[in-house]
Order: structure tokens, then sequence, then C-alpha cells
């Protein structure tokens, strides 16, 4: 087992503990149905791996716990970031159709929402939180990305590109 910090929990006992599927067949009784009150899926998938694969690590332990007491102390920013989280589509999933080329101009436009709501979050963080910074610092600028989809895409596509007007004017004359 590599030392990177992560305890790994086999399935037996996450099962035997009732993590995240109850042995009987009500599952209101699992841990996760107690305490996952994520906004979004991507939120819930996180938690439900961070329970899987716990920290031992003393240092990035407090680390977490330090941005969570900032945020549980500072009311005003933690229901900022929710209302913008509220905002966020399943990004992975998203990603997932457009590696597949099996996604729509809406999909688009909603990863560009989301992309903005990510830049929003990302400057509450920066100019309301007094510490922790650091840990958000490996986010990317969604802005840019953001900006070209919206360039490019018109906002009033149809979900199927067959139906036309997914360009925006003036982008080509083809």
């Amino acid at each position: 087992v590599p030392n990177d910090g992560i305890m790994r929990i086999d399935s037996f006992t996450l099962k035997n503990l009732e993590i995240f599927k109850s042995l009987s067949d009500n599952n209101n009784g699992t841990l996760i149905h107690c305490i996952d009150n994520t906004i979004t899926p991507m939120g819930s998938r996180l938690l439900k791996d961070h329970i899987k694969k716990p920290l031992t690590d003393k240092n990035k332990i407090n680390l977490r716990l330090s941005v969570v007491e900032e945020l549980v102390e500072n009311k005003k920013i933690n229901i900022s970031i929710r209302e913008q989280l509220k905002m966020i589509v399943d990004i992975p999933r998203i990603s997932g159709k457009i590696s597949t080329n099996k996604f729509n101009p809406r999909d688009l436009l909603n990863l560009s929402n989301s992309l903005d709501s990510i830049f929003l979050i990302k400057d509450i963080i920066f100019k309301k939180l007094t510490k922790n910074k650091k840990i958000f610092k490996s986010l990317s600028d969604t802005k840019n990305l953001s900006k070209v989809i919206k360039k490019y895409i018109n906002i009033d596509s149809p979900v199927n590109i067959k139906n036309g007007s997914v360009i925006n004017k003036g982008v080509s004359k083809d």
C-alpha cells in the first residue's frame, strides 16, 4: 500500500459499515444519506470519494478542516458560494459527452455558464477569504473558455444541431 497520505477502505468494510448502501433495502440509514448535503453531483461524488479514501496525513487533514472552518465561520461567503454552485451543471458528464461527440449546443452553453460560476466562486474566495487561499490557486482560469463558447455558440441554439442556428452570426461565412 503506497504511503500517499490516503487510506483505502475495502468494499467489504464499506458494505458492513453501511456507508453507502444499507444491508436492508432502505438506504435512509446510511452514513452518506445522513451527511450528503452537497449541491452538485460533482460535490456528491467528491464527498463519496473522500469517505472511500480518507486522509491520513495530519497536515492535509488540518488544511481541509481549516478551509471548512473558515467557510462555516463566514456564512455570507458560504451562502454566496452555494448560490454559484447551484448554477453549475455536471461538468464531467458534459466533458464525457464532448469527448464522445454526443453533445449538443445547449451542453456547451451550460458548460460556459458553469465556467462563469466557477470564476465567480474563485473570485469570492480570493477577495473574501482571509486564509487558505493557496488551496484554491490550482483552479484554472475558466473565464476565457466561457468567452470563446459564448462568442461562437448562439445563446438561443436548439437542442438538435440539425435545426441550425447554432453558430452566432458573423463568425464565419459558411
